[in-house]
């Protein structure tokens, strides 16, 4: 039986204080233990999280501390008495690990179900491919329509945050301004009245604001993040915008007192195509791209025009307009000339890039 460091009395091994002077006996020999610590450190990146790690443990538990870890631990000893080797490798129970070059990671759905995601090493510019493809204006073309928003106005909030990631991820540069944001809005048809409101907001909420650039911040890339993930649940559905059944040609025939206001003034406003002779034009498309191409691109009043408002311009600008607003409209909108003309969800007209051409070597032409 040992004796008491204090007072020299025998004592039982399993007591913890001796009988004799009272004082603990274990946890005096427990404050000379040579303790050492192992951290752990993760970097957080877009596809991955972060974590940190302490463990304390005795010299005398190296052995243990071997059967837990399995790889080399570095190793620093909190008194210099002593120098600790690095455990060997073996398992490794405490952090999961896989043999494909992987990130898990875990997103909550607006339903509250937390989902885990698997996101492959693959380059940036592949995962961006995913969801858009770039055309020669340097406008990214969304591949599907839907980004699961409940409803339109969400529907767009959603198309700006994931427009923003990824030509952030594509161009490793910030969208430049909010044109570039509204005319992509337009090309992948799903512009608004209201899509500015709701640009402004989302760079507000989730965007590093800096000289009227767009960037996301942290939460910006989460949202995103929760964004793709719901795209690619096929089970979950957003509201179907781009097949609304409202009807905008009763509407758009009418000419409101301001628009006839708006008509005289850009008749007043220099134009380069004002001396061209549109009787040369016999066909109804091209005299459609004609009068959309001097309003969005020559005076540059408008970005999408409405039919009625467009012709009843033509017609003011050029009395020898040989058809009516009936054909003309019909132009706008037919099958045949779906490579000339876009339309908004409002029922605005634009020209495509091809009839853009068409119209500048009509310009070069005068």
């Amino acid at each position: 039986m040992p004796n008491c460091p204090y007072c020299d009395t025998l004592i039982n091994e399993q007591s913890n204080f001796c009988f004799n002077c009272g004082k603990p006996v274990k946890g005096s020999q427990s404050n000379n233990t040579v303790m050492n610590t192992f951290s752990l450190e993760e970097e957080q990146t877009e596809n991955s999280y972060s974590r940190k790690v302490d463990f304390s443990f005795s010299n005398e538990a190296i052995d243990k501390v071997a059967s837990v870890f399995n790889d080399y631990i570095p190793l620093k000893s909190n008194h210099s008495s002593k120098s600790v080797q690095p455990a060997q490798k073996l398992n490794l129970p405490l952090f999961e690990t896989s043999t494909e070059n992987s990130n898990t990671d875990t997103v909550k759905k607006e339903d509250g179900e937390v989902v885990e995601t698997t996101t492959n090493n693959i380059s940036d510019n592949e995962l961006v491919s995913e969801y858009f493809e770039e055309d020669e204006q340097g406008v990214l073309i969304s591949k599907q329509p839907d980004y699961k928003g409940k409803n339109k106005k969400a529907q767009q909030e959603r198309f700006i945050l994931l427009y923003v990631w990824a030509y952030n991820t594509y161009y490793q540069k910030p969208v430049p301004h909010t044109k570039h944001l509204n005319k992509a809005a337009r090309t992948n048809n799903i512009y608004s009245n209201n899509i500015s409101t709701y640009i402004k907001d989302i760079s507000q909420r989730y965007c590093i604001n800096s000289d009227g650039t767009f960037k996301l911040n942290p939460n910006g890339h989460k949202q995103a993040q929760k964004i793709r993930l719901e795209i690619q649940d096929s089970g979950l559905k957003g509201v179907e915008y781009w097949s609304s059944t409202k009807k905008h040609s009763r509407k758009s025939s009418r000419i409101t007192e301001e628009e006839g206001e708006k008509i005289n003034q850009w008749v007043d406003m220099e134009s380069k195509l004002e001396n061209f002779d549109i009787r040369k034009l016999t066909n109804k498309g091209h005299i459609a791209i004609f009068a959309l191409y001097d309003l969005t691109k020559e005076l540059k009043v408008e970005n999408a025009a409405k039919p009625a408002l467009a012709y009843q311009y033509l017609k003011k600008r050029h009395e020898t307009v040989s058809i009516s607003q009936k054909s003309f409209s019909d132009a706008l909108c037919s099958k045949g000339n779906k490579k000339y003309f876009q339309k908004t969800p409002e029922g605005l007209y634009y020209l495509t890039e091809e009839a853009e051409k068409i119209a500048q070597n009509w310009i070069s032409e005068t």
